[in-house]
């Protein structure tokens, strides 16, 4: 079966959205950017799987700074 263009638009908007967010948390937490709203847009790319090691990653960092 033939991929139609909508499904393959599909797919490459999920990627290049979740390229997006990756990069986007990764400079969040090179920055030690922990403001309330990054952990929330954090959450967030939880919450809809995308980018979860690294939404993981600045969380676990906020919460170590947090509590030192």
């Amino acid at each position: 079966m033939t991929p139609t263009p909508e499904a393959f638009a599909e797919r490459w908007a999920a990627r290049i959205a979740a390229f997006l967010a990756r990069g986007t948390l990764e400079w969040l937490w090179r920055e030690d950017c922990f403001d309330p709203w990054a952990l929330d847009l954090a959450m967030r790319y939880i919450d809809r799987n995308v980018a979860v090691t690294d939404a993981t990653r600045l969380l676990s960092e906020a919460a170590e700074r947090g509590g030192s």
